[in-house]
């Protein structure tokens, strides 16, 4: 997963749970640094940074 330099840091790990249609709709699962989880402000500004880096790319994504 290609992601800028924060988001990327603020992740541990990251899995594809489906692939459907070549890479047209992906299915991902990712797990923040409990720093991130730190506090929901945190957590929700972190998860919406990954969501429009994720939306840049040419697939569809949940």
């Amino acid at each position: 997963m290609e992601l800028p330099t924060k988001s990327f840091e603020a992740v541990i790990d990251a899995y594809i749970i489906a692939d459907i249609g070549s890479g047209n709709l992906q299915i991902l699962l990712f797990q923040l640094t409990a720093q991130e989880l730190s506090s929901e402000n945190t957590a929700k500004s972190k998860m919406k940074a990954i969501a429009e880096s994720l939306c840049q790319r040419p697939s569809k994504f949940l």
